[in-house]
């Protein structure tokens, strides 16, 4: 940990010239520092940290007009160009739809600022939300469509008067041990009885298991392992079926959702990009760490999705079955899922890459 910003601000620059594309979050990475405390080494003009009021603030995003709105982890960012509408707050959870699908934690939140970044094509303006651990987990950018009056008044109502560059951000905590003596049975019927994402979460809490640890411990049909590259087979297949795909990228506070047809998809060096107007997910796949077809039971039958699990065993990627007229075309993905999981199965091999 640096104690002085000076110092960090100066091997930041320093890593900046010698590799121009690195983002800011593997940048901390790399200084052993979360991405917030390397954003406090600016100048007030171009990071200020708000009042963090986040159940004020982010009802506040739709007058902002079209926005870009990305949502990322350490392999995957989701990047939507669009309005924030009818944004609504159910006790501790934030949820916009429509153009942007977003989910929030509102207590997962600790920090908010308002960047400003100098580029040779001029000014980006955003507004950046963190966790306690300092890690960035939703940004919003202001395009050439957004209403920037709105944004000024928003800035000068929630910035304070004290820009304390000082941040204290929290130490990740270890993942705990697995239950002991687990019963597996138990859990497999526990597993067989949830009816939806936050109860499955749920169920892996109660246990004390990693996604990758709970996949590993079920049979084949609950949770089948395929090689990393199945998940670019998936795009390619439903793009070639014109197949809307539903894409949930997210972290523990904040979570986005994207369903379409997608067309465009290149792989750029360790980048798989999928895009099309006004969205793209880029996948980072030197991140994967396993790759997993999961059926789960929901109120519509059981769910078939394609998981991406980086080296942790925390999610990176889910892909499903499209949101909107999803029981019209699920037989259809059920049965492009299936023939992956023939063609890529990695049973009786190494599952985690």
């Amino acid at each position: 940990m640096f104690n002085e910003l000076s110092a960090l601000a100066e091997y930041w620059q320093v890593l900046k010239k010698d590799n121009p594309e690195l983002r800011a979050r593997n940048a901390a990475y790399v200084l052993g520092v979360s991405e917030l405390e390397l954003l406090m080494t600016r100048p007030e003009n171009e990071v200020l940290r708000l009042k963090h009021q986040p159940n004020h603030v982010l009802p506040r995003l739709e007058a902002l007009g079209q926005v870009s709105a990305l949502t990322g982890n350490n392999g995957v960012i989701m990047q939507k160009t669009g309005q924030y509408r009818d944004f609504s707050i159910d006790g501790r959870v934030g949820i916009a739809g429509s153009e942007i699908d977003l989910r929030v934690s509102l207590e997962s939140l600790a920090y908010s600022l308002a960047v400003t970044e100098n580029t040779a094509d001029g000014q980006i303006l955003s507004l950046q939300f963190f966790d306690a651990h300092g890690e960035s987990v939703h940004k919003v950018y202001l395009t050439d469509q957004s209403d920037f009056d709105a944004y000024r008044k928003l800035i000068d109502e929630f910035t304070p008067a004290n820009q304390d560059r000082n941040v204290q951000v929290q130490d990740k905590l270890a993942t705990p041990d697995p239950v002991i003596d687990l019963d597996v049975a138990a859990f497999r019927q526990g597993w067989l009885d949830v009816q939806n994402a936050e109860q499955f979460s749920g169920l892996l809490n109660q246990y004390n298991l990693s996604r990758q640890l709970a996949y590993q411990l079920v049979d084949n049909y609950l949770a089948h392992g395929l090689d990393p590259v199945a998940f670019e087979a998936v795009f390619y297949g439903a793009a070639m079926r014109k197949h809307p795909v539903k894409m949930t990228v997210g972290s523990f506070a904040v979570v986005q959702e994207h369903d379409s047809v997608i067309k465009v998809l290149k792989r750029s060096g360790r980048w798989f990009n999928a895009t099309q107007p006004g969205f793209s997910l880029r996948t980072d796949t030197t991140q994967i760490g396993s790759v997993w077809v999961v059926r789960k039971p929901s109120g519509n039958g059981t769910s078939i999705s394609v998981e991406l699990l980086d080296q942790n065993g925390d999610l990176l990627l889910e892909l499903n079955n499209n949101g909107a007229g999803a029981s019209a075309s699920q037989s259809e993905w059920d049965a492009m899922i299936t023939t992956l999981e023939s063609r890529y199965s990695l049973v009786g091999k190494n599952i985690v890459a």
